[in-house]
């Protein structure tokens, strides 16, 4: 009724409840009302290639919806466009690739400081796929060292981390704080980021990460490798937490190399991921979009 009354140009969709349903009612008005609909895809969510007779409805429907000629998809990495076209058959001719994006504002480019301890940050949902056990069992490893953590958010797994915190003995070391909207002043207080996640579409905290100088450390899955290639941050393997205690340890013991990373990471965001520049991009879509449907130009 909505879309009907308001007549809108364009209706864009995003993550799947909104893209199934947002998507249905803007097709069944296409009849009545000529517009464009976008739908952009932020992750590798585990339903796109689970087997159950639910998943793969829901998979289907999500294909035919992007059959029209007035439905346009939108992926936020190159690794989420691979995982569409190879586990959900979309025609990589209705995939454009444009990638998340931050607001940048003048960070002060970070010195060398010698401190007693360095500070590791993880922010997000406390939720299994960002497998933070991982992160917990390498603070574990590295107990000796001057290393601290904190985990900022909130999720279904947080009494479980809190627990495991404490039967590892590292309590003292791990501070969890709850979520916020408020996060510069946990990445300008801390020396390094710290992302463990078992899948993942891009990693936008990542991007903010990188706003902030801070050099940056991933499990190597698609969305995650993708920003740290070229020698942009440190990988590990999924789950190998002697793995991520060695990246950690090799930024404790080098100071130089946390500022170089951190220099890697702010020049490469500043010049892929400014909120301008994605909001050129976006608008250029819909601008072709609309000329293509015949509708008129956005002003």
């Amino acid at each position: 009724k909505i879309m009907l009354k308001e007549r809108y140009q364009v209706i864009h969709t995003h993550l799947i409840h909104a893209d199934i349903l947002g998507r249905t009612a803007a097709i069944l008005t296409l009849p009545f009302h000529k517009h464009v609909i976008f739908t952009t895809v932020h992750d590798v969510h585990w339903f796109r290639w689970q087997r159950r007779f639910y998943y793969s409805l829901i998979r289907r429907i999500d294909f035919l919806q992007t059959l029209p000629m007035a439905c346009h998809i939108i992926a936020i990495s190159d690794s989420v466009k691979e995982m569409l076209v190879q586990r959900q058959h979309y025609k990589p001719s209705k995939i454009k690739v444009l990638y998340n994006a931050i607001e940048i504002s003048d960070t002060p480019e970070r010195k060398e400081v010698i401190e007693s301890s360095i500070r590791c940050l993880y922010i997000g949902r406390l939720v299994k796929e960002k497998n933070l056990p991982c992160l917990l069992e390498a603070m574990f490893l590295l107990r000796e060292e001057p290393v601290e953590l904190t985990i900022v958010g909130e999720g279904t797994e947080e009494e479980s981390l809190k627990a495991l915190a404490g039967t590892l003995g590292i309590s003292g070391s791990v501070q969890f704080v709850p979520a916020t909207l408020e996060t510069g002043q946990y990445y300008s207080s801390h020396d390094v980021f710290i992302l463990p996640s078992s899948l993942e579409g891009l990693g936008i905290v990542i991007l903010e990460a990188f706003g902030f100088g801070l050099p940056v450390i991933g499990s190597n899955v698609h969305g995650i490798r993708e920003l740290l290639a070229e020698n942009r941050g440190l990988l590990f393997d999924v789950n190998d937490a002697r793995g991520l205690a060695t990246q950690i340890e090799t930024l404790v013991t080098n100071p130089q190399l946390r500022i170089e990373y951190g220099r890697r990471g702010h020049d490469y965001v500043i010049n892929n991921h400014d909120i301008c520049v994605y909001v050129r991009r976006l608008h250029d879509m819909y601008h072709l979009a609309l000329v293509a449907n015949g509708k008129q130009i956005l002003q």
